[in-house]
């Protein structure tokens, strides 16, 4: 006879924060989101945060690598988090202000960081002892306004290790190894033992970072286009599950794997890109949090809040005027999970499953991981087509293009160009150069006007050649509300129990039986998505 808990217990290394691991005994489960800065994360903000089941907030200590802690910012912060019940992950060093990924001059070439006084070269700061000793004070800095308070989570001593392109992986691995080291000394010199990771740039982390043994979890950053530029709700989704696959798969210990940052920030940093709506986005992150959850990952996964709540009218945000939190409909999504997270948290390490299910529908995606208590499930109904139609169809009735609605009428050119793309490999009708065209106009401030006529242009070609070469894409109905099969197996000998929960509101939906080791079971209709939980009866 199998164990009667959902997994056996596996060897599992016991990371050097494993006091905070072994809180509730389970990975690591946070449920937050990302913020660049400390401004907006006190008093009213927090309670806000907390109401909503947000546990976790990651946070930089010198967003612009320029050596200016906000030390007040931070015990404003501490204060805050301890009053709320939040902790805060601190991210130490961000290599990309140094870089010139993002932009034509980095901070570095204009003289405008902390390492300028010290290093010739942004690759100095990996070998430069005096840089070590300036990342080394800074993180005394924040030690200092936390103290030993548990409110301070932990360390990502590195942010994005390889947006440093010049150097290599193995340079990388030793620099991340060696600061560790440094940060953990920081916190045992005041008693604190608290998790360190560093994260990766790569949609899916290499296997160096995966291998870091030093390191007390896994962090990566699924900036894949379909998350950081998307076109549809779903393709992100599958991205990020699978990613958490992979990393579970890969990793030579069990530790936990989180997205410590994404999300929809190519506009941040790019004119020319259109900003989705919120309705969108909306959709998008409740499926990012979901497959990130689902999977394996540990928590929601942490994304950077784009909030523009109230700035709708106008077609760009200064983002000195966005606000670093969660949108409304953020927050509620976050709560909806929380309460279905809260029901059966995790105990002991975490395997992904997706293999050990199978769908009776080619339309629908499922994602699903298993700790000693419990399996977690999530289904995602393939509603690309339907969405699409829906969304030419809105674009259309918006229609012509000014500053207002230039951002939706735009995104809707990206996705019916890779709507097109999709369906049919051989259809392409709106040249890539045109619609850079369109991105180059709108990085030039004087040239708005031409720019909203060069989409109302687009628009009309495509309206005209896809009622032409494929109308299917323009009437497609909306998502079927049906029950699809669904086989599990891995399943203990014996009874369990299987709760279906609308993952949206986090409310139970139903109960049933299951026998394993496979159990066969018809879910309740749905139309996007839908959860599962399964754990031995009794």
């Amino acid at each position: 006879m199998k164990s009667a808990g959902i997994l056996s217990d596996s060897a599992v290394r016991a990371p050097s924060g494993s006091s905070y691991l072994a809180a509730g005994d389970e990975p690591f489960s946070v449920c937050g989101f990302a913020a660049p800065k400390v401004e907006g994360l006190t008093g009213d903000g927090m309670r806000r945060l907390a109401d909503a089941g947000v546990t976790t907030v990651r946070i930089w200590s010198d967003f612009h690598e320029a050596g200016e802690v906000d030390a007040e910012g931070l015990r404003a912060l501490r204060t805050a988090a301890e009053r709320f019940g939040l902790r805060v992950l601190v991210v130490l060093f961000s290599p990309s202000h140094l870089t010139d990924i993002y932009e034509p001059r980095s901070r570095f070439d204009l003289g405008l960081t902390v390492f300028n006084g010290t290093c010739a070269t942004p690759t100095d700061v990996l070998t430069s002892p005096a840089a070590m000793e300036l990342l080394v004070r800074r993180c005394r800095e924040v030690v200092a306004a936390f103290e030993d308070s548990p409110a301070l989570l932990g360390w990502e001593v590195v942010n994005q290790c390889e947006n440093l392109y010049q150097v290599g992986f193995g340079e990388l691995a030793s620099f991340v190894a060696r600061l560790t080291e440094r940060v953990r000394a920081e916190d045992r010199r005041i008693g604190a033992t608290r998790l360190v990771t560093a994260s990766s740039v790569n949609p899916i982390p290499p296997d160096w970072l995966l291998g870091l043994a030093e390191l007390d979890f896994v962090a990566f950053h699924p900036y894949a286009e379909s998350i950081e530029f998307p076109v549809n709700r779903i393709d992100g989704a599958l991205h990020v599950g699978n990613a958490i696959a992979y990393c579970l798969d890969r990793l030579p210990d069990l530790r936990p794997v989180q997205d410590t940052e994404s999300g929809i920030i190519g506009q941040f940093y790019d004119p020319g890109l259109p900003r989705p709506d919120q309705a969108f986005r909306a959709e998008l992150l409740h499926n990012l949090r979901w497959a990130h959850y689902a999977s394996g990952g540990a928590g929601s996964g942490l994304h950077i809040p784009v909030n523009d709540e109230g700035f709708s009218a106008r077609r760009r945000v200064p983002l000195s005027r966005l606000r670093w939190t969660p949108t409304s409909a953020e927050l509620v999504d976050l709560r909806g999970l929380q309460r279905i997270w809260a029901l059966a948290p995790g105990r002991g390490a975490v395997r992904n499953l997706a293999t050990d299910l199978k769908v009776g529908s080619d339309s629908v995606f499922a994602f699903a991981s298993a700790t000693r208590d419990r399996m977690v499930g999530w289904l995602l109904r393939d509603t690309r087509r339907a969405d699409l139609a829906a969304d030419i169809e809105r674009a259309l009735a918006a229609g012509p293009t000014r500053p207002g609605n230039l951002d939706l009428r735009l995104h809707a050119v990206d996705c019916w160009r890779a709507g097109l793309q999709a369906a049919d490999q051989a259809i392409d009708p709106y040249n890539y150069s045109c619609r850079r065209g369109i991105s180059l106009l709108l990085r030039n401030g004087n040239a708005v006007d031409r720019a909203c006529a060069a989409v109302d242009e687009a628009i009309d070609h495509l309206s005209v050649t896809t009622r032409r070469l494929r109308p299917d894409l323009l009437t497609a109905t909306g998502p079927a509300c049906d029950p699809v099969e669904l086989e599990v197996s891995g399943l203990p000998y014996g009874r369990c129990e299987l709760s279906w929960y609308d993952d949206a509101a986090g409310t139970l939906i139903g109960t049933a039986e299951v026998t394993g080791p496979v159990a066969r079971v018809l879910s309740p209709p749905f139309e996007r998505h839908l959860a599962f939980l399964i754990r031995a009866a009794g």
